[in-house]
């Protein structure tokens, strides 16, 4: 079992690079992306002293302001010339309301100001603040900007695998399957078959691992605790890459409230304990730069 450990938003704040910086220094994690439209994304040429750390871009259309001048992707501004919240974007894609020519615009954009920081090679893979690369609208300019620039990268894919742990410490894992339905539900299924073939349509121009790993929760600390505590028999039994993606931040201070808030400083935490360092031990931590050498 192969997992990379990403964590997403950096640049968002000081006290999430803060934490970027010190968990990449220990070690604990592998990968991270970057929001370059947000205040603090310089600092991510510190990371280029890490060589067991990946960079790439975490493309963002739903927070703060465009890289593009607003003129010119109307379809994706408000009228303060920021960004729909996510949930307007997502309605908004639903209806067919965001131009595909736009959203290749700005990604450019924001491609070319990560690649005018840290260079092209240093640019690992893509991934996207609040999965909106997960509509059709977006993955299709992805796909445009990859043969436009014949870029060869990775990106995150959102199959999921489900683990959870026995008495003896044994892990297990689910994917939502026709076979599983009793386990996922009907909606959960059809949401995730649909998924597969999204990935699919992903896998024709991108190098991408198997997915993420979650719990029945979805939160990123019980995952680090269940690979913490699983056996080392049943690690290295599971075959696959498997990404874990997590938002550790050292403080909320500088953060706005949302769903992910209260979670982030137990992350860090967890991230730089002993305890979790028993992972390093088990499970082999890669980072896109290695998937991508590899496929």
């Amino acid at each position: 079992m192969k997992v990379i450990i990403n964590v997403d938003d950096f640049g968002f704040s000081q006290s999430t690079n803060d934490a970027v910086f010190e968990l990449a220094e220990k070690g604990t994690i592998t990968s991270t992306t970057v929001m370059v439209n947000m205040p603090f994304y310089k600092q991510v040429i510190e990371l280029m002293k890490y060589g067991n750390i990946s960079v790439g871009l975490h493309f963002n259309l739903t927070m703060g302001k465009p890289i593009s001048d607003p003129l010119y992707i109307p379809s994706l501004v408000d009228k303060n010339d920021s960004f729909y919240s996510v949930n307007e974007f997502k309605r908004r894609a639903l209806l067919g309301k965001i131009n595909k020519p736009e959203v290749l615009t700005e990604l450019k954009a924001q491609y070319n100001r990560l690649k005018a920081h840290i260079g092209e090679e240093s640019i690992s893979h893509f991934d996207s603040h609040n999965d909106i690369t997960k509509f059709n609208v977006v993955t299709n300019a992805l796909i445009s900007l990859k043969h436009e620039l014949n870029l060869k990268k990775s990106i995150r894919v959102y199959n999921k695998h489900i683990i959870g742990m026995n008495s003896t410490k044994l892990i297990n894992m689910n994917s939502p399957r026709i076979n599983t339905i009793k386990f996922f539900g009907l909606k959960r299924t059809f949401l995730e078959l649909l998924l597969i073939q999204h990935t699919n349509k992903l896998g024709n121009h991108f190098t991408h691992g198997d997915g993420l790993i979650l719990t029945k929760s979805y939160r990123a600390l019980d995952i680090f605790k269940y690979l913490a505590e699983a056996s080392l028999e049943s690690l290295t039994s599971l075959e696959g890459v498997f990404e874990i993606c997590c938002h550790p931040a050292i403080t909320t201070a500088d953060l706005p409230k949302t769903i992910l808030t209260h979670t982030r400083v137990r992350e860090y935490e967890y991230l730089k304990s002993e305890e979790f360092s028993k992972v390093k031990e088990k499970a082999q931590l890669i980072n896109y730069d290695t998937l991508l050498k590899h496929n």
